[in-house]
């Protein structure tokens, strides 16, 4: 995941047409099998406020 990816690629419910604007880890976000990072998805020449969205999303990470 990185500001170029698809928002609906992290988010099934993000904005059509959305791509990923900012990506954060969060505070003491590795945690044994599971990551948690905060992300922005904003659609191209919209403003936040019209198709922007935000959330936190956790994942189990797989060990290797």
């Amino acid at each position: 995941m990185d500001t170029r990816t698809d928002g609906r690629a992290l988010d099934p419910e993000a904005p059509e047409g959305s791509i990923v604007s900012e990506v954060g880890l969060e505070r003491e976000g590795l945690r044994g099998d599971w990551l948690a990072v905060s992300a922005k998805m904003v659609v191209a020449g919209s403003t936040e406020e019209e198709d922007g969205m935000a959330g936190v999303y956790i994942t189990k990470v797989p060990r290797q």
